[in-house]
């Protein structure tokens, strides 16, 4: 009776624990993935920055490398490190989460694997360190840009300013076709995952396919026409395509529709 007790006194503070730090990293509005971390001899090497991008995005979090940012406060967000570190027989990695200070706000256990091909083996521990974050379920709140003149900085001062408050301004803009206003969303069909990426002039799809070398897998792609939403797949070929009130996505394809439902 006494263990059982304490077991479950250590699982409440467990779970009550995980949903004070999904609680927290809900409260900032975006996370910054670094292009190089510092095991890396060049920029996204093994593609593993642009997959904990991904992992990021399909996991309830708003992820960036600094250069796409928009203009926002820097404490806004928070600042993903990983930690890798090769071996004669495992590669291991740590991902920790930052805040514009760089305290320490989460950090994973440390990941292995045996495999020998170094990508392999980062990929393979980067998504075993990820799982840590992925059980939190985080879902940031929208993202917040600033207006035009205001500083990008927190700075709380004592002293009295002639200067007004930083006012926020958060975009929205009109969107008749439903369409999806993230840089990524996730969808699911069939029992298998997809990632839609907004571009400037399009939407890329894409099939998640882990074990590939990037990842995933080329679909097609999305576009307006006249107010018209066309889906164009591997082949060029072209389907009228649609997203509903939930941003569902519908392909008419060959008489056939096609839906792939919103996964966040």
């Amino acid at each position: 009776m006494k263990k059982c007790l304490v077991a479950c006194i250590f699982l409440f503070v467990a779970s009550f624990h995980v949903f004070s730090q999904e609680e927290q990293l809900s409260e900032y509005s975006y996370i910054v993935v670094p292009k190089r971390f510092d095991f890396q001899f060049e920029e996204d090497q093994y593609q593993l920055n642009s997959l904990l991008k991904f992992l990021f995005n399909k996991h309830g979090f708003h992820a960036y490398f600094e250069n796409e940012l928009p203009d926002v406060r820097r404490c806004d967000g928070l600042w993903a490190e990983v930690n890798g570190k090769p071996g004669f027989i495992w590669n291991e990695v740590t991902i920790k989460i930052k805040d514009c200070d760089g305290l320490l706000l989460f950090e994973t256990k440390t990941a292995k694997s045996k495999l020998k091909e170094y990508g392999k083996a980062y990929s393979e521990s980067l998504r075993n360190a990820f799982f840590d974050i992925e059980v939190l379920a985080v879902h940031q709140k929208n993202m917040e840009t600033l207006l035009a003149g205001t500083s990008k900085t927190d700075q709380d001062t004592s002293e009295p300013v002639d200067e007004p408050p930083v006012e926020t301004v958060t975009i929205k803009l009109r969107n008749p076709l439903n369409l999806p206003n993230e840089k990524y969303s996730n969808f699911t069909h069939a029992d298998k995952s997809y990632l839609l990426r907004k571009m400037s002039n399009d939407f890329r799809f894409y099939e998640e396919t882990p074990g590939t070398d990037d990842d995933l897998t080329y679909v097609g792609k999305l576009f307006v026409v006249d107010g018209v939403l066309f889906f164009e797949n591997q082949k060029e070929k072209r389907f009228l395509a649609s997203f509903d009130d939930q941003q569902n996505l519908r392909v008419n394809e060959e008489g056939t529709q096609i839906l792939y439902q919103k996964a966040n």
